[in-house]
């Protein structure tokens, strides 16, 4: 006779609760296979156990039960086969997912960790950069964008919100492109533009990009509405230094309202395209 076994034993053999194979016999999926006639006790058989052990592996791989009964009603080598590559084409675009959040978080936690040794540490510094990749939130006439981000910026994620590049916002992504003459006169900074750097992409023909150089970098400490101090110390230091500005200086929100509430704690990194200047 074939070793029959009880509820229990079998919850324990494939360490699966009792309540779930009570789950399963009550809508058909594992029913045991034996009752017997004089106490009405209900058994499972070995023989069933390969049956068991394919609704786990399903379960396991995250098929909902709906799925599994229908596979188990109609199952054959084709069935099972398209069955497990839909979800091994699921799992793939998954990973993808996580791999892409998992960059994300990386390049957020680079992009603090970069933040606040600049609040630690004010000083200028010469960074070479490649080209880096940009979406333009506004790129026109210069405008004061103490008064005009609000609207540039909602009008620029709306016409974002079908693209792959919209992707949100966050520390470390946003910046701006001064116009260099407004430096150089009383009233606002003006700026030519505003951007997304797009830093989870490589560079293609079609893409805008900031210009690749020798750029002097200075973190602006507070709010941005004071950045004007900044650059003045920034370009005093250029002239000393014997650089000359050869480009629309670029500002790129390191820290921002997004992970701290006091905009005395907010760093700004105001990159100028220098060269050397020349000697006599």
């Amino acid at each position: 006779m074939k070793k029959r076994f009880r509820v229990g034993e079998v919850s324990k053999l494939f360490s699966i609760p009792q309540s779930t194979l009570r789950y399963y016999d009550e809508i058909g999926l594992f029913k045991p296979k034996y009752t017997d006639m004089e106490n009405q006790y209900r058994y499972y058989t070995a023989d069933q156990f390969v049956h068991l052990e394919t609704i786990i592996f399903l379960r396991k791989i995250g098929l909902h039960i709906r799925d599994i009964q229908c596979h188990m009603e109609v199952r054959t080598p084709e069935n099972t086969y398209e069955l497990l590559q839909k979800k091994l084409t699921k799992v793939q675009q998954e990973m993808h997912t996580l791999d892409m959040t998992a960059r994300k978080i990386n390049h957020k936690l680079s992009t603090l960790e970069n933040g606040m040794g600049l609040f630690e540490h004010q000083v200028v510094t010469y960074k070479t950069y490649p080209k880096r990749p940009v979406s333009f939130l506004y790129h026109d006439e210069p405008i004061d964008l103490n008064i005009d981000f609000e609207e540039i910026y909602v009008e620029g994620m709306n016409q974002e919100k079908s693209s792959s590049l919209n992707q949100g916002v966050f520390t470390g992504d946003i910046g701006a492109a001064v116009d260099p003459n407004s430096l150089y006169h009383d009233g606002p900074i003006l700026y030519k533009s505003l951007f997304k750097l797009l830093w989870n992409r490589n560079l293609t023909e079609e893409d805008a990009y900031l210009p690749e150089g020798l750029y002097a970098c200075y973190p602006h400490k507070g709010p941005y509405e004071d950045v004007a101090k900044s650059y003045s110390l920034l370009l005093n230091e250029l002239n000393i230094s014997g650089y000359k500005m050869i480009g629309a200086p670029i500002e790129i929100g390191i820290i921002d309202e997004s992970v701290v509430k006091d905009q005395q704690h907010f760093v700004t990194e105001i990159e100028i395209p220098v060269q050397k200047k020349k000697t006599d």
